[in-house]
């Protein structure tokens, strides 16, 4: 990847930020607009970027997802369980049938 490749407007390389946030911080697929599609097609850089850009966005939603087990956890909530295991303490959240 070139990193200094610019973006041919960077007013929709705003808006694909904000589509994959608006996306993957819920959980939900990327869906992009048919403009930002079109803008994808022909700017070299934000085609490039992009998966990085969905790639860390979906970390962070994990991460998101793990602090709240934690945070849970300290409030007392009962819905999660603990167990020891060798490395420490253990948390897991039960999710709906079939659901992670």
């Amino acid at each position: 990847m070139d990193i200094g490749k610019k973006c041919i407007d960077p007013n929709l390389e705003l808006q694909i930020f904000r589509e994959i946030a608006a996306t993957t911080l819920q959980g939900m697929e990327v869906a992009f607009s048919p403009q930002s599609q079109k803008h994808l097609e022909v700017c070299d850089k934000c085609r490039e970027c992009t998966p990085i850009y969905i790639a860390n966005s979906k970390a962070a939603f994990a991460e998101k997802k793990y602090e709240t087990v934690i945070e849970e956890a300290e409030r007392g909530d009962t819905g999660i369980l603990k167990r020891n295991v060798r490395q420490g303490l253990a948390l897991f959240k039960p999710g709906l049938e079939g659901q992670p």
